[in-house]
């Protein structure tokens, strides 16, 4: 009985699907695009459940940062309070401080604790690119969240 339960393990173990289902929970990186919606944080929240090592939030919409949505405030607040949360224009290299740039990012700090699926994001940072339109407002581009070393 032994035998066989060990070899219905290991074919199960071995089956396409089995195989499939442990690559994807190895990935390290995943990619996400903004919508500001409850189902983003379902995802988003997952991502961060599943343990990746860097996160890509893509925005398709026209995102200012001097307007941006609650629902990535919540986010971008739980970083910021407990890692490192970096502005980084398109076109140059070197990152500036976000926390200087908008201070009003800690306006939900109290509702970013308050929030379970938000702790998991304290085990990362993040750096926000974005570029200038036409008419000079800055638009976010992308946030990349990275695990931090050792969590």
């Amino acid at each position: 009985m032994h035998r066989l339960t060990t070899l219905l393990l290991a074919m199960l173990l071995t089956s396409p699907l089995a195989l499939a289902e442990m690559t994807e929970a190895k990935t390290e990186s995943a990619q996400l695009a903004f919508l500001d919606s409850r189902l983003f944080d379902g995802e988003f929240a997952n991502l961060l459940k599943a343990g990746k090592s860097r996160i890509t939030v893509d925005f398709p919409g026209k995102i200012s940062l001097s307007k941006i949505p609650e629902r990535l405030d919540r986010w971008i607040t739980a970083v910021g309070t407990s890692g490192k949360l970096e502005l980084q224009p398109e076109a140059e290299n070197r990152p500036k401080d976000f926390l200087g740039v908008i201070p009003t990012i800690f306006s939900l700090i109290k509702e970013a604790g308050d929030a379970i699926e938000l702790g998991r994001v304290k085990h990362y940072n993040a750096v926000l690119t974005y570029r200038k339109d036409a008419s000079g407002d800055a638009i976010i581009d992308q946030i990349i969240f990275t695990r931090k070393p050792n969590e």
